[in-house]
């Protein structure tokens, strides 16, 4: 509790991304040591009517000013407001814009294929699934390396058995 009260608590302009700015900002206080529990304790719900689905474009967006944010404050630069970042975002070459555009509707539409995927709607999904992959190929080659990475031996649809006897 100390911990959360000596960094100032959550700050509502990253919404929805102001737990990774408070835990961001923990960790950087070196008297605060943060443990990484490797099993999962909680269960992420997604749907299409959730916090993180219905502000997707304003959670990537909040994200990448909370990155420019930590580095600012690691770096002893003063951190932006969202205003400023904004504005800074937008001073960029029309190259850099355009590639900063390509790269957050990309994410936003894996999480919109991803969430009408767990939803059901498979037919759907594919819609701004390929539409993610047009948009910044090597984004989503990336996600698709790192699913699979973390599915090991084991194939979606088989029996733990199964899955073991196609490994071997």
């Amino acid at each position: 509790k100390s911990a959360i009260e000596a960094t100032g608590g959550y700050r509502p302009e990253y919404y929805p991304a102001e737990d990774m700015d408070l835990w961001d900002r923990i960790a950087d206080d070196t008297d605060n040591l943060i443990l990484i529990q490797p099993e999962h304790l909680v269960a992420y719900r997604i749907h299409e009517s959730s916090v993180s689905v219905a502000a997707t474009r304003t959670q990537y967006l909040n994200l990448r000013w909370l990155k420019h944010s930590t580095d600012c404050r690691r770096s002893g630069r003063r951190e932006l407001t969202r205003d400023e970042y904004l504005h800074y975002r937008s001073s960029h070459s029309a190259m850099r814009r355009l590639k900063n555009a390509r790269e957050l509707w990309s994410e936003v539409l894996y999480k919109n294929s991803t969430v009408l995927h767990v939803s059901g709607h498979r037919a759907k999904a594919m819609v701004p699934l390929v539409g993610s992959l047009f948009l910044y190929p090597s984004f989503w080659v990336s996600r698709m390396k790192s699913k699979f990475l973390k599915l090991g031996p084991h194939r979606p649809g088989l029996g733990q058995s199964q899955a073991r006897n196609v490994s071997e």
